[in-house]
């Protein structure tokens, strides 16, 4: 028998990228008001070290995007699941007052969290694949390679927001989770069922120990339909992991199924493939939105690092971490991070911060294994064959 998801997705939240290259409608231009507010926020704050205490909803208020605020509350919640704000200057500031603003704004769209072993809640994106040797250890923003489309681990996370700084390369690409579903629902129905009964996942090691948490999560389902919304969580890493460690085996149906998935979800039709510019803010939607990266590099970072290290024989080790990423202001006395002195300011190629963002249709994911059958409640809204779009992937 042919597998019948609980739900299909249709709307907004169902998109192509080869559709919204064409348009600018998902880009939220700052007013000169807004940049006024910005600037008289960042002077009350500037003292604050950005990688500390949070800022406050109330420290950081926007009433001039009042509107614009509740109208992407909303967009991300229902509808493409992501939008970008423009404008900001990103030479008026240090990186420090950049982080301020960026944990001002993600204030009025939920709480953050962190899902790294260090503990940070602001992430530096930087290619420290030099120090960090160990791949294990480091995060898919520490290094500079391809990443493929996938949702962030937490099962907390809501929104992951970025602020691009500059880079040679690193295009966002993100893709809707909704489309990939209903791609395979129309192609391969049998195997989009495999992700709805779920797959085991194994935090990396560092993490679990660092959040005093089990690296066995148990199985969890990459589709779940849940408060009349349909929501993704696919962390293909995490499932390598856990057939590594002998936690589970993955069979071939489950491996065609990532293989179709991957497939799909990466395909440049699918893929909305953006160069954020300096000083953009990129929201999303972490349930209803996978999210990968284009190669950046760090040439000239790592030839500094490795110029300074031999010069003054700087241990390359990552050592303790106090706040979590690389060098919170730069400078020659990064707080920390030992042996890291040599990271300035200006080497960050971008920073992240991820949300917890309560929304009913946003729910936990939660890590147990009863979550392993698709739910037979929910109501059936599945087109018959006849119903099915036609998908030209070009």
């Amino acid at each position: 028998m042919t597998f019948q998801p609980p739900y299909r997705p249709s709307g907004r939240s169902v998109w192509l990228g080869k559709d919204l290259v064409r348009t600018d409608d998902w880009i939220i231009r700052l007013s000169p008001a807004t940049l006024e507010e910005i600037d008289a926020a960042v002077s009350r704050l500037r003292r604050r070290n950005a990688y500390d205490a949070p800022v406050a909803r109330e420290e950081f208020p926007l009433a001039t995007m009042t509107d614009d605020l509740a109208r992407m509350r909303h967009e991300i919640a229902t509808g493409r699941g992501f939008f970008v704000f423009r404008r900001l200057d990103r030479d008026r500031y240090s990186d420090n007052e950049l982080g301020l603003i960026f944990r001002g704004f993600g204030a009025h769209f939920g709480h953050e969290l962190t899902q790294s072993a260090f503990g940070d809640r602001l992430g530096d994106i930087r290619d420290i694949s030099d120090i960090l040797v160990d791949r294990s250890k480091r995060r898919g923003y520490q290094s500079g390679g391809f990443q493929t489309a996938h949702t962030d681990p937490s099962g907390e996370v809501g929104i992951v927001a970025m602020l691009s700084l500059k880079m040679a390369g690193g295009e966002s690409l993100i893709a809707s989770a909704h489309t990939v579903h209903n791609m395979l629902l129309d192609w391969c129905p049998d195997l989009l069922g495999e992700f709805y009964k779920g797959f085991v996942l194994r935090r990396p090691e560092a993490d679990a120990e660092r959040m005093g948490r089990a690296a066995l999560i148990g199985n969890v389902p990459s589709f779940c339909y849940e408060n009349g919304w349909l929501n993704c969580d696919f962390q293909h890493g995490y499932m390598r992991r856990a057939v590594e460690h002998g936690d589970t085996t993955i069979s071939p149906k489950q491996e065609a199924a990532l293989g179709a998935f991957v497939a799909i979800s990466n395909h440049p039709d699918v893929v909305l493939k953006m160069m954020l510019e300096p000083g953009d803010f990129q929201f999303i939607n972490n349930r209803t939105i996978l999210h990968g990266r284009a190669g950046f590099e760090d040439h000239a970072a790592k030839a500094q690092r490795a110029g300074v290290a031999a010069h003054a024989g700087v241990a390359k080790h990552a050592g303790s971490r106090r706040h979590g990423a690389l060098g919170r202001n730069g400078g020659a006395t990064s707080r920390g991070d030992a042996g890291l002195g040599v990271l300035t300011e200006r080497a960050l190629n971008g920073i992240f911060v991820d949300f917890i963002w309560r929304d009913r249709r946003c729910p936990r994911i939660l890590e147990s294994a009863t979550l392993s059958e698709p739910r037979s409640s929910a109501p059936s809204d599945v087109r018959s064959g006849k119903d099915r779009p036609r998908y030209r992937i070009d």
